[in-house]
C-alpha cells in the first residue's frame, strides 16, 4: 500500500518558503518567517506524509526554503508490513523509511518538524490560512486517499495483511499460492496472472457489467472456477497466513491464502471541499500540467490525494513537481514586484 511518500497522514499541513503551504497526511511545511496569528507564515504548507512529503520537504530544502512539516502520524499503509518497489528500500517497513526520509531533511537545518493535525483550511485575499493560525501564498494537498472497505465482518482487520489490491506491493510472496479476485472482474488484476495459475473469481453477489464481459469470459474459459453468493463475513486461517471466506447462502467456508479487492476510496482529508477543488469521478483531485496545479489558483496536490496510480514512487515523483510548481510561482510573482 503505497501511502508512505505522499500524504502519510491528513492532519499534517507543511508551509514552505515565506508563503507556501503543503498540507498532507502526514507533514507540512511551513518557512522562513515563522509567525502565529495574522502574520505570514511560510510560502509552502504540506499536510500529510508520505513517501511524497519528504520528497517535497527534501526539494525545498534544496533550493534553500525553510520549511515545517506537522505530522499526524496517520498512514494509509499503516497495516502494511513492509513497502516495495522502491529501489533502495524494497522490503524496509514503512517506518524504518519515514525516519531515514526524515534524518535526510534535516541535514540541510531547513525544515522543522511538529506534530499537529490539521482540520480547516480557507482561502484569504492574500493565499491561505490554516487553523485559522498559519497563513501563506500557496497550499500543496498531500493529504492521500481513505479506502472505501466493504462492510463484510472481519475483512478490515485483514486488509493489507492477507487481503490487498496491489500486484507490484504483494505479488512475490504469493507466488503460486491460491488467490480470490473479490468482486467483478477488474483489469487492474491482469498483474496477478503473472503471479499464480491458482486464482478464482468471488463474485460476491456482484453481477459483471458489460465493460468486462470479455475479460470474464475469458476468465472462465481458461477454467478458473467462480462462486458468485454474497460473503457473509471472513476470518484469518489460523496456522499459516490466509482467509476463511464464510457465505450467506450456508455453503461450506472456502479457504484462499490471498484475497485480492480493488475498494473505491475517497479523500483522506476535508480540504478539496473546504476548498471547492474538482474532483474526478474516483474522488481524486484533478490535476493539471507537469506540476500539480488543481481547479484553484495557488492550490498544487499530489500523491494518493491526486491520482488513480496510488504507489510510493508516483507520490515521490508528484511530490518533487509539486515543490518544482510551487518555487517557479513563487520567484515569478517576486520578481515580479521587484
Amino acid at each position: 500500500m503505497n501511502g508512505i511518500l505522499s500524504s502519510i497522514a491528513w492532519g499534517y499541513i507543511r508551509i514552505g518558503w515565506r508563503n507556501v503551504v503543503i498540507i498532507g497526511r502526514q507533514r507540512v511545511n511551513m518557512s522562513d518567517e515563522i509567525s502565529k496569528g495574522n502574520r505570514a507564515i511560510g510560502r509552502r504548507r504540506y499536510p500529510g506524509w508520505r513517501p511524497i512529503r519528504p520528497l517535497r520537504g527534501i526539494a525545498l530544502s534544496r533550493v534553500l526554503r525553510t520549511s515545517i512539516l506537522f505530522d499526524s502520524s496517520e498512514y494509509r499503509n499503516a497495516p502494511a508490513a513492509e513497502m516495495h518497489i522502491v529501489i533502495g528500500f524494497d522490503g524496509v517497513p514503512p517506518a524504518a523509511f519515514r525516519a531515514t526520509a526524515r534524518r535526510a531533511i534535516e541535514q540541510y537545518g531547513k525544515t522543522t518538524f511538529v506534530q499537529h493535525k490539521v482540520s480547516k483550511v480557507e482561502r484569504t485575499p492574500t493565499g491561505f490560512i490554516v487553523n485559522g493560525q498559519w497563513t501563506s501564498r500557496k497550499l500543496i494537498i498531500a493529504t492521500g486517499s481513505t479506502d472505501i472497505l466493504p462492510e463484510v465482518p472481519g475483512l478490515r482487520a485483514l486488509w493489507g495483511k492477507s487481503i490487498f489490491h496491489c500486484a507490484f506491493c504483494h505479488g512475490a510472496e504469493v507466488a503460486n499460492k491460491h488467490g480470490a479476485l473479490w468482486g467483478a472482474p477488474m483489469l487492474n488484476n491482469a498483474p496477478f496472472f503473472s503471479i499464480t495459475p491458482n486464482l478464482l473469481l468471488l463474485l460476491n453477489g456482484q453481477s459483471v457489467p458489460d465493460s468486462l464481459q470479455a475479460f470474464y469470459n475469458n476468465f472462465t474459459a481458461s477454467r478458473n472456477p467462480v462462486i458468485a453468493p454474497t460473503v457473509s463475513r471472513v476470518e484469518e486461517r489460523p496456522g499459516t497466513p490466509g482467509v476463511i471466506i464464510h457465505f450467506e447462502d450456508g455453503r461450506s467456508p472456502v479457504e484462499f491464502d490471498f484475497i485480492v479487492m480493488h475498494p473505491a476510496s475517497k479523500q483522506a482529508a476535508p480540504f478539496a471541499e473546504q476548498l471547492g477543488l474538482e474532483l474526478d469521478e474516483k474522488n481524486d483531485i484533478v490535476v493539471n500540467g507537469p506540476f500539480g496545479a488543481t481547479s484553484v489558483p495557488g492550490v498544487f496536490a499530489s500523491g494518493d490525494a491526486a491520482t488513480m496510480m496510488k504507489t510510493v514512487p508516483h507520490a515521490m515523483h508528484t511530490g518533487t513537481t509539486n515543490a518544482a510548481g510551487v518555487v517557479f510561482q513563487l520567484v515569478n510573482e517576486d520578481l515580479g514586484r521587484a
